[in-house]
């Protein structure tokens, strides 16, 4: 899962269950006026990979719109480059992979660009004291 959070599709389908990865700090602030919710930040950042969103929650009808980035700590063959948009409501989100991803097309542009060297930047670790001061406020 930290892979795939990381967008490192690659990782995230072909590690087996044992191949554990470590959450290094997780911190989401919703910054809240008149009932909308205004993510800043949310950062997961792992052992493997770091993911950040943005977005709202809109209170009033538990309504999501967030879109997740995530960056591999790795080289990795399959990187997603967009983000994966997360709508609907708290009880029952949507989870949308970006159109195309799952096609022979799109997997054959993830391995053109990694074949390339077009190998996207890779994620330190964060600094995970500076994330809590952040979300404390």
């Amino acid at each position: 899962m930290a892979s795939m959070l990381g967008a490192d599709v690659a990782r995230g389908v072909l590690t087996d269950d044992d191949a554990q990865a470590r959450l290094r700090c997780l911190g989401l602030r919703l910054d809240v006026t008149n009932g909308l919710g205004r993510i800043d930040p949310l950062l997961i950042d792992t052992s493997r990979a770091q993911t950040r969103g943005q977005g709202v929650v809109r209170l009033s009808d538990e309504s999501l719109s967030i879109a997740l980035t995530g960056t591999p700590k790795q080289r990795t063959l399959l990187h997603l480059d967009r983000p994966v948009r997360i709508t609907g409501r708290l009880q029952s989100p949507d989870v949308q992979i970006p159109p195309g991803v799952k096609s022979a097309g799109g997997i054959l542009r993830m391995l053109g660009r990694a074949i390339k060297g077009d190998d996207t930047p890779r994620a330190g670790n964060a600094d995970c004291g500076a994330l809590v001061r952040r979300v404390l406020g």
